[in-house]
């Protein structure tokens, strides 16, 4: 059976949707960690998921690491994808 990159989806609001696969990178300052602290790491996957949930995203894979983080994203667009990613460095910015 072949990768199909093109998929449709239950979304978080209920829906199914056609979804897409989205790389977001989440870069943290020299100055300025992501996780500084053990606990922090799990905070950052908790923000992750809740803003995925928020912005109608599914998260296929994720990683978090003290300086940055990736994550996988099923999207419906790429306004979608960008959204999520402007809602998580937002609240990780005010950290």
């Amino acid at each position: 059976m072949a990768f199909q990159r093109i998929v449709s989806r239950k979304l978080p609001d209920g829906t199914t949707e056609k979804v897409y696969p989205f790389h977001i990178s989440l870069e943290g300052l020299e100055k300025n960690l992501l996780c500084r602290e053990e606990e922090d790491y799990g905070i950052v996957e908790k923000l992750i998921f809740v803003s995925a949930w928020e912005n109608n995203c599914l998260i296929i894979s994720h990683i978090v690491m003290s300086n940055h983080g990736h994550i996988g994203v099923l999207a419906t667009s790429l306004d979608h994808a960008y959204k999520l990613a402007e809602t998580i460095e937002r609240i990780i910015s005010k950290k």
